[in-house]
């Protein structure tokens, strides 16, 4: 039988190890939108360029 103080501990990592999840997916979240902001505003900058 595993004690309460071990159950707890495990509870623990097992949210760190969510936590790190979560985070690991909002940086990803952060790159593609940065990614595609930077790419549109480059097509915005050559659309404009060649209408000149």
């Amino acid at each position: 039988m595993p004690t309460r103080d071990m159950l707890i501990v495990y509870k623990k990592s097992e949210f760190l190890t969510w936590l790190i999840r979560i985070s690991n997916l909002t940086v990803w979240i952060i790159i593609i939108t940065t990614s595609i902001i930077v790419f549109a505003q480059i097509n915005l900058d050559i659309s404009l360029f060649c209408n000149f």
